[in-house]
């Protein structure tokens, strides 16, 4: 799988400068594909801070996030598998510009929707774009980068595409998952977020058992 760094680098500026002490966000598609890529990356992070976005709907979840963080000084901000539209990206790239001088920026995505006027514009405004738009799944991705000779990240991309040996593993946190996104759908409540984090920990709890059942 080859993936295109606009940076033109293989040493990720994000990844070199994700230290202790800086604020870690995430940013990514509200979707499996982008909940199982957030799941590896916390594996990796596990105290970052969890968004969950649409492409027509980007600059409005970077505008909540500077509002949230208006007083973090430096920190890292992730974007996973959301592609970026003509239509909302004047917006887009004036909130990117914002957060861009407190925060290295990653980028990843794999739709196949990116022009090059498009991945010019974005990529001048991150630190990093990394794209393959061959790539059926972003968590693939997202694993070749961060997923390293973890096991359990391993577990988490067969949970994504369907072969998983343990079915029981797989049902819950596929049930978990979709209750999760349909409760916060009615209620605008935070259950995606915290069934993603317990699903990286690999950690059910009275949450994780309530969206189940709502699923």
């Amino acid at each position: 799988m080859a993936e295109h760094n606009k940076s033109g680098g293989r040493t990720l500026k994000v990844e070199s400068s994700c230290e202790e002490g800086i604020h870690v966000n995430i940013c990514t598609h509200n979707d499996l594909d982008g909940y199982i890529s957030a799941a590896i990356l916390l594996r990796r992070y596990p105290n970052a801070y969890l968004y969950f976005s649409e492409p027509n709907k980007l600059h409005e979840t970077l505008s909540s996030l500077a509002e949230l963080c208006r007083n973090v000084e430096r920190g890292n901000l992730f974007i996973l598998d959301i592609s970026a539209q003509n239509q909302v990206m004047s917006m887009v790239l004036r909130e990117l510009k914002k957060l861009k001088n407190r925060f290295k920026i990653l980028w990843i995505d794999h739709h196949a929707t990116w022009s090059p006027s498009i991945m010019k514009n974005i990529g001048e405004s991150v630190d990093e774009l990394i794209l393959n738009m061959k790539a059926r799944y972003n968590a693939e991705i997202v694993y070749r980068i961060y997923g390293g000779e973890d096991k359990y990240s391993l577990n988490l991309l067969d949970l994504l595409m369907g072969r998983s040996e343990d079915k029981e593993w797989d049902s819950y946190w596929r049930r978990a998952l979709e209750g999760a996104k349909i409760y916060d759908k009615v209620n605008r409540t935070i259950y995606r977020r915290h069934v993603v984090q317990k699903l990286a920990l690999n950690e059910r709890s009275e949450e994780t058992d309530r969206m189940y059942f709502e699923g």
